[in-house]
């Protein structure tokens, strides 16, 4: 390798870089404590991609998994920071209490067991909490370890995305690839948009936009080889691209959050801009391509179509990236010959505001020059907004529309569900419930689409406090860090890049469901944990043997219960799905019997939920035992008073014995608590047919029972 001149500016940034302070710092270190460091952070990167690719464990059946990994992990690491004589988890006084605000979100959390409409959601919402707090301390830990763990972890999370990305687009590019018993890339015939592998394409979004900063801020990065910055560029590109074809305007929203904060807080502005621009015209040919194609863009296209189309997008997007890919490396080669000014990086921040200022002149003057007018088409955009619509919109036009995409109704109803209970909230996990109660449509939905609403609705004003001042204390103790590093450097660059994506993160969580997605919050709580964490050794003889023994065995139980909590509502529910979806449509006696066994299982496991007495009601209706069946039904009601389901299915069993009395009751039971329910309507007009057929009393008219519309939700199913 050519030694260049020392006094050029190329070899000046390479030497600024290697003698950094944040270098130094890790020279200092004694080996045993960074290379200890490197355990955490690669239990924190196999979280995020086992989280990513298990659909974004949103089901219990894969997050659980996750949190006792989780768990065991921590539990390996609680020896080697207690008993060893390594590193301790170290952070300023604000970080620390924001970690204990969010440890005080998990504990009231599971206090509003005591008066929950859905507990067993909220067990599982308690275990997410504690889950996001173990993934925010082994941060701690991993950061504490080594200076250098921001750094790491961002380029160690933009290769799992830039993964990502690819498994999206192989739905495109290759559709018909597959590997029996291990994956196939066919994950677009039914839905065009792009989702996988985290089946929720807001999420695969906000997972390229997590990765964008880090991605632009390699690029930008003076100290690294050309040939590594032009790769990172041709990164951005692609996750670009990917990220466009979820049409997700919120993602879109969030990477210009992400990396305008990052710019900001890192440095390298000016440059950083000149970059993105290169790799935005480098995503515009194969993204048109992609959305003026049909077979690309509508759901339901047959597998040998896309085939041809989607090897065509494949090459226009090859061709694409190794072009950005050389010019990259030519444009960064002419650096040198133009060092950093600060006229220059200003004149790039003023070209760049008049054109966004130029182009918010356009938009409304178009607006005043349309057939609307200005006034006339906020109107009808507010319109837009607020209207309830019956599908989520699943083309390239979602990206300029004005929908809500229903979130102003949801919005509403978690307002409305708060207001009754704004102190305590209707406890955690609790808006599939209330949702029910509030709701003047047909939709259905399990969160608000609102971090924010979610936490009032559903643990009032006193779980929001907790949850979102311990965020708030945790990203402004992290920004403190974050400045605390050399500005210029690589790692106060990488490490903003990890801080913008928490912002961006937070930005997201306004307006979606992100808590509740740990394929999208692992990652932010890791980066924020490895942001707050201030780097030390222990001093020596700070702490007793036998306290430290102490500690590790009520540190080994605590984990041990977290992991039982993780794993039992997840093994009690694939039970009882499974004890139902398994039997064949005509089964033996054994089958039912080994049905039935699994259901019982079910039960017994979550004493919370009423899955597996409804699952055990089923088989035993199927077995012709009706009796059986509607005690169990009435052991399930029990658990969960305000399961709709559990209601619905209690008054089909005695509305089938002809016990109109108690159908009569049970079916308004279920009104009340979901009075647009179609199928509690039809139960309940039958069950008064069965009772007054029509055409044998005036007075019959095979009609819902009065009041079961436009019941007040308030007024509905007291606690």
């Amino acid at each position: 390798m050519p030694v260049s001149d020392p006094s050029s500016p190329r070899a000046a940034g390479w030497s600024e870089a290697v003698e950094s302070p944040p270098r130094r710092a890790r020279a200092q270190l004694p080996r045993s404590s960074v290379g200890r460091g490197g355990v955490p952070l690669l239990v924190l990167l196999a979280a995020i991609a086992f989280a990513a690719f298990a659909h974004g464990a949103t089901a219990p059946s894969d997050e659980g998994p996750l949190q006792a990994g989780l768990a065991a992990a921590a539990a390996g690491l609680a020896a080697s920071v207690l008993i060893g004589r390594g590193l301790v988890p170290r952070a300023a006084p604000l970080a620390w209490a924001g970690i204990a605000a969010l440890t005080g979100f998990a504990v009231w959390s599971g206090i509003s067991l005591a008066w929950s409409v859905a507990p067993d959601r909220t067990w599982i919402e308690l275990n997410r909490a504690l889950e996001y707090l173990l993934v925010l301390m082994l941060g701690v830990v991993a950061g504490s370890a080594s200076p250098r763990a921001a750094a790491r972890l961002a380029v160690g999370y933009l290769g799992i995305a830039l993964a990502v990305a690819l498994y999206a687009l192989g739905g495109k590019v290759a559709p018909g690839l597959h590997v029996s018993g291990l994956f196939t890339l066919d994950h677009t015939a039914n839905v065009a948009r792009l989702q996988a592998p985290l089946d929720y394409w807001n999420a695969l979004a906000l997972t390229c936009a997590l990765a964008a900063p880090i991605a632009l801020r390699l690029a930008a990065d003076p100290a690294l080889l050309r040939r590594r910055r032009a790769a990172a560029l041709s990164a951005l590109a692609l996750l670009i691209v990917c990220g466009a074809q979820t049409y997700s305007r919120g993602g879109a929203l969030a990477l210009v959050v992400g990396v305008v904060v990052s710019a900001r807080l890192g440095g390298l502005g000016a440059r950083s801009l000149g970059l993105l621009m290169l790799a935005l015209l480098a995503s515009v040919l194969p993204l048109l391509d992609a959305f003026a194609n049909p077979h690309l863009v509508n759901n339901n296209v047959a597998l040998g179509l896309r085939e041809g189309d989607g090897a065509v997008f494949g090459v226009i997007l090859a061709l694409s990236l190794g072009t950005l890919y050389a010019v990259a490396r030519i444009v960064i080669s002419r650096e040198s010959d133009r060092p950093p000014s600060p006229d220059r990086a200003r004149g790039r921040r003023r070209l760049a505001l008049a054109v966004a200022s130029g182009l918010v002149v356009v938009a409304v003057g178009a607006s005043a020059a349309s057939s609307r007018g200005l006034g006339g088409t906020i109107s009808h955009q507010w319109h837009q907004f607020t209207t309830v619509q019956g599908g989520q919109a699943g083309n390239p036009a979602q990206l300029i529309s004005a929908s809500s995409n229903n979130r102003w109704v949801w919005w509403k109803e978690a307002v409305g569900a708060w207001s009754a209970h704004p102190l305590d909230g209707w406890g955690a996990g609790s808006f599939p419930v209330t949702h029910l109660l509030y709701r003047h449509d047909q939709l259905e939905v399990l969160q608000p689409h609102s971090v924010p609403l979610q936490f009032l609705a559903e643990t009032g004003i006193v779980g929001a406090l907790l949850a979102l001042g311990g965020l708030g204390a945790l990203l402004v103790a992290a920004a403190r860090e974050v400045r605390r590093r050399p500005l210029g450097s690589a790692e106060r660059g990488l490490a903003a890049a990890l801080f913008a994506g928490a912002i961006l993160w937070l930005v997201h969580g306004l307006y979606d469901w992100d808590w509740d997605i740990p394929g999208v919050s692992v990652p932010a709580f890791a980066a924020l944990g490895v942001l707050i964490a201030r780097p030390g050794s222990r001093p020596a003889g700070e702490r007793s043997h036998a306290f430290a023994v102490t500690a590790l065995a009520a540190v080994w139980l605590t984990l041990l219960v977290f992991a039982v909590s993780a794993l039992v509502p997840a093994v009690a529910q694939t039970k009882a799905q499974n004890a139902v979806a398994d039997l064949p449509l005509a089964p033996t006696s054994a089958q039912l019997h080994s049905a039935a066994a699994e259901a019982d299982l079910a039960a017994t496991l979550n004493p919370l939920s009423a899955d597996g007495l409804r699952a055990e009601a089923t088989i035993d209706e199927r077995r012709g035992d009706q009796l059986k069946a509607r005690s169990l039904l009435l052991q399930a009601v029990a658990r969960e008073p305000y399961s709709e389901a559990a209601w619905i299915e209690l008054a089909r069993i005695e509305l089938t014995r002809l016990d109109l009395r108690n159908s009569r009751i049970v079916a308004a039971r279920a009104l009340a608590l979901d009075p647009r329910n179609g199928l509690a309507r039809l139960l309940a007009a039958a069950i008064e047919y069965e009772a007054a057929p029509a055409g044998l009393s005036a007075t019959a008219t095979g009609t819902p029972l009065p009041g079961a519309q436009n019941r007040s939700p308030g007024a509905t199913a007291p606690r």
